[in-house]
């Protein structure tokens, strides 16, 4: 998914807004490793990705947490936004971007 650029744009019936960029230009994720009770694990050090355990339980062959991009941008509530990510070729021209579906601001 990296390297990439996360855009957005507020959703306003009749009229058109602009797009703004939320995060950096990732072009890899901030980590490490730590031991916690007894085992190595890798911990997410990046302010734009966020790794969140799966509820439930996860089979053993399957990774138990899921990973996010994280906006930090302030929102209105009650507003609705729709996310675009640009990924971008080694030679930093644009490759691919995926229109994600509109997110509710929920107050």
């Amino acid at each position: 998914m990296l390297p990439c650029v996360i855009y957005r744009h507020r959703i306003v019936e009749n009229s058109r807004t602009d797009v703004v960029q939320v995060s950096p230009l990732m072009e890899s994720m901030a980590y490490g490793f730590d031991t916690a009770e007894g085992s190595s694990v890798t911990v997410v050090h990046d302010p734009f990705i966020a790794a969140v355990k799966k509820p439930g339980i996860v089979p053993a062959d399957e990774p138990n947490f899921e990973l996010f991009l994280v906006d930090h941008s302030p929102v209105i509530a009650g507003a609705r936004y729709r996310y675009i990510i640009v990924r971008f070729a080694s030679d930093g021209e644009m490759r691919q971007s995926y229109t994600l579906e509109t997110a509710p601001i929920v107050p």
